[in-house]
């Protein structure tokens, strides 16, 4: 699959499930999960954001596209966010995670929101690439970005 593919998919799903003049602060339920829950030490439940929880087809699409134009990557499942002190996701989500780094990993949702929000596939892509460099460099795999660098990958065609 391609980033222009999955722009496409994920455009059609988000308006067929909301309308033609659905915002693209709305998640489609193929792609975005509405079910999962922090829950507090105390037992108190709040909805996780949809863009931090891919479905299991979500996660699949977007590392398919992520392996193919960027970085060899496989789907693990993690909680959405790193949580501690006793709090708690209700269910696990897709992550992305980078061959050869296991300490690397990025948050399926995360990635496939970029496609969600009607940027042109390019610029999905280059901000996945984006994600995936600051992750290297707070494993310790990398050195940070500078500015020149971020502008260089957004401006890729």
């Amino acid at each position: 699959m391609t980033s222009e593919v999955l722009a496409k998919k994920v455009n059609a799903a988000r308006v067929a499930e909301f309308g033609d003049d659905s915002s693209q602060t709305q998640w489609p339920s193929a792609y975005f999960r509405y079910d999962i829950y922090t829950i507090a030490p105390n037992g108190a439940q709040t909805p996780r954001a949809p863009k931090y929880c891919a479905t299991e087809d979500g996660g699949g699409e977007i590392c398919d596209v992520i392996t193919g134009e960027l970085k060899p990557c496989k789907i693990t499942k993690a909680p959405a966010m790193g949580l501690g002190a006793g709090w708690q996701d209700s269910d696990t989500v897709p992550w992305c995670e980078f061959e050869k780094s296991p300490k690397v990993s990025v948050n399926a949702g995360l990635l496939l929101d970029y496609y969600n929000h009607g940027y042109p596939p390019n610029r999905a892509r280059n901000s996945c690439e984006l994600e995936i460099s600051d992750a290297y460099a707070a494993a310790g795999l990398a050195e940070p970005l500078s500015a020149a660098e971020r502008e260089a990958i957004m401006a890729k065609p």
